[in-house]
């Protein structure tokens, strides 16, 4: 897998650890069962984590989008 989401369901916060290190960007996005954009997130070339604050985030189930330069990995999240 490309990357963890935890916890899952989550409330205020989530943590997204990509399973490996990258010299290059990668872009986190967050869609609601609408398939609209409700965050997005950049982490850091040789970032390892990233924390998402989901406040003003509605309660319900959505999709993790983790792209990097050639890969595109869904991961399905509940927030409540």
């Amino acid at each position: 897998s490309a990357f963890e989401v935890f916890p899952n369901p989550a409330r205020d916060l989530l943590t997204i650890r990509a399973a490996t290190l990258s010299p290059h960007d990668r872009s986190l996005s967050l869609y609601n069962t609408q398939g609209q954009l409700v965050r997005s997130e950049v982490l850091g070339a040789g970032s390892e984590n990233l924390k998402l604050d989901l406040s003003g985030v509605a309660p319900s189930i959505y999709q993790i989008r983790f792209l990097d330069r050639q890969n595109s990995n869904w991961k399905k999240v509940m927030i409540h």
